[in-house]
This record gives C-alpha cells, structure tokens and sequence, in this order.
C-alpha cells in the first residue's frame, strides 16, 4: 500500500503549535540575567561612604548632645541625694521637678535625634539611588540585559558571579561622584 503525501491533520496541529512557540523560545534563549548587590555599592562606593560618613558624623554629634543632657541629670540626681536631708523641702522639691523637666527633655532629645537621623539616611539613600539607577539602566542597555535584580534583596538564593555587575557599577558610580563638582554638606 502506497502511503500519502498529503501531510495528516495532527502533523499540520503540531507544527502550527511548535512555529507559533518558537519565538517564546527565542525570547527565553535571548533572556540576559544580571545581579547587583546594592549593599556594597552603598558600603565601597565613594558616594555610598561619603554619605556614611556624614551619618557617623551627625550620630556623633548627637551622642555628644545627648551625653550633655545626661550628665546634667546625672548632677541633679546626685545632688537631690546628697540634700536628701540637709536641704529643705522646698528646694528639694524644686530640683526633683528640674531633674523631671531634666528626663523630659533627654525622651524628647533621642526621639528628635533618631527621626533626623532616619530622614539623613533615607535622603542620602535617595541620593545616591538617584545616581545609581541611571548607571544600572545604561549597563543593562549596553550589556543587553533582559533583566538586572538586586542579589540579595529580590529572593535569590544563587547567582553566578559571572552575572554580577556590582563591580562594573560601582566603578562608573566612582567615576561620576569624582567627575562631578564638590557638593557642600548639608
């Protein structure tokens, strides 16, 4: 018996369906993947430890401030005890209410203290955030990535280091903060 040469149905289906996915399947083939570890570019940049700085800076400042406050409850604690009973009531009751007023404004000084430093640092992470991302997206262009993630951020549990552009990244980062003006402290 002589076979046909048309080609069956079920053929014609089954390569109508691997044509339509050949260009999912180049898509994916194409696919270029790309890590950054944001935390070493904010920890080894020049920007990153610029911005480091200032924020040791002001916390020093502020552990400076706050040692004086302490130290002068510290001075009113002690001398309520050493008048305990050669003061008078009256002005025994005073510096209770001074060392109250003392506390009061120490609670007030570190809740101060903490929320500028926690706006310093998300303004320095926005900052630099704002000089990174276009660094990130002209490498992801140039080197024909489909995808870039932050390694340790985005869920990953395994990169090869061959995709990691931490290093390309934070050499342009230098590059630009070196090639740019110096900005003054703020």
């Amino acid at each position: 018996m002589m076979q046909s040469k048309t080609i069956p149905p079920v053929a014609l289906v089954a390569a109508l369906v691997v044509a339509s996915a050949t260009p999912a399947v180049f898509a994916q083939a194409l696919t270029k993947v790309a890590v950054i570890n944001v935390v070493q570019v904010l920890e080894e940049s020049d920007a990153g430890k610029l911005g480091i700085e200032a924020l040791k800076a002001l916390q020093k400042q502020k552990t400076d401030e706050r040692a004086v406050i302490t130290a002068e409850a510290q001075e009113l604690r002690s001398r309520i005890g050493e008048g305990q009973f050669s003061l008078s009531g009256e002005k025994l009751s005073e510096l209770k209410k001074k060392l109250e007023d003392k506390v009061i404004e120490l609670q007030r000084f570190n809740d101060d203290a903490n929320r500028e430093l926690q706006k310093r640092q998300e303004k320095m992470l926005f900052e630099i955030q704002g000089k990174v991302m276009p660094i990130i997206n002209a490498v992801g262009r140039e080197g024909g990535y489909t995808m870039i993630f932050n390694k340790f951020e985005s869920g990953l549990v395994y990169a090869d280091e061959a995709i990691d552009i931490t290093a390309e990244v934070m050499t342009r980062l230098n590059n630009s903060v070196s090639a740019a003006p110096a900005e003054s402290g703020g």
